[in-house]
């Protein structure tokens, strides 16, 4: 079974992941406005799969049918999953190119399997955030039921029950957290493309046409500018926060964090 799904999978297809809140739906939403790309948003979890999911996505968007994604409010693909008023929804796409590409985006889920991504060859993009914005976001009104904010012993999310936390302290775990999967990015750097959200914000037209280069698509022409969220004004107790970051990100600096 392995060996055919393997033989699926094409050279060019590529797995977009990252920290959670470090821009991956911004980025996914920016690739799928290109002629010969498209990016699944939180559509497919299971790597393993992923070559029958593109084959059949690739089939249905080559022939203009509608394909599942996120969008928001406005029907328009979602630049934040934590967003009031994002859906699923079949939507159709832009006529797309024959050498159509095709990525798929989500945090945890692939970075929890980033061997088997690797072991099918897949182009990764692997994105970080600075750890103070990361962790602030996650505590953030809007992103207050994410997984990443139960951390606790009383409503530790299945996701982290292989991680030791040396901290009773909610911030703190968060900060250990965002180190457990920063060292994973960092354990596999010459095997990925990392990309830096702040990067991406502040330098946009370089970091997408780098970016487009590794993916083996076309540029991007005339987009909107992104702005950054990266702002001490949108976020409360930034103090706490830099503290867990200073004590226990201490990958942090090989981001240039």
């Amino acid at each position: 079974m392995f060996s055919s799904l393997y033989a699926m999978v094409r050279p060019k297809d590529f797995v977009l992941t990252g920290i959670p809140r470090s821009g991956t739906s911004l980025l996914s939403s920016l690739l799928c406005e290109l002629e010969d790309c498209f990016c699944f948003n939180e559509i497919q979890y299971d790597v393993v799969t992923l070559p029958v999911f593109f084959t059949r996505m690739r089939k249905k968007l080559l022939a203009g049918e509608p394909v599942p994604n996120r969008v928001d409010e406005e029907g328009k693909l979602t630049t934040d999953t934590q967003r009031k008023g994002f859906s699923v929804q079949e939507i159709k796409a832009p006529s797309k190119s024959k050498g159509l590409v095709l990525g798929s985006n989500a945090n945890i889920p692939y970075l929890n399997q980033m061997d088997s991504m690797l072991g099918y060859k897949y182009k990764v993009l692997a994105m970080v955030r600075n750890p103070v914005y990361t962790l602030a976001s996650w505590a953030s009104e809007k992103a207050g039921r994410i997984p990443e904010n139960q951390v606790m012993a009383d409503d530790l999310n299945p996701r982290w029950e292989k991680i030791e936390f040396c901290s009773q302290d909610k911030v703190e775990r968060q900060a250990q957290l965002w180190e457990h999967y920063a060292n994973l990015i960092w354990s596999v750097r010459h095997r990925v493309k990392i990309v830096r959200y702040e990067r991406l914000t502040e330098n946009q037209n370089d970091t997408l046409e780098e970016i487009t280069n590794y993916l083996g698509v076309s540029s991007p022409r005339n987009l909107k500018r992104l702005s950054s969220y990266n702002l001490s004004s949108r976020y409360a107790n930034l103090q706490k926060i830099e503290h867990a970051v200073e004590h226990y990100c201490r990958s942090k600096g090989n981001f240039g964090y």
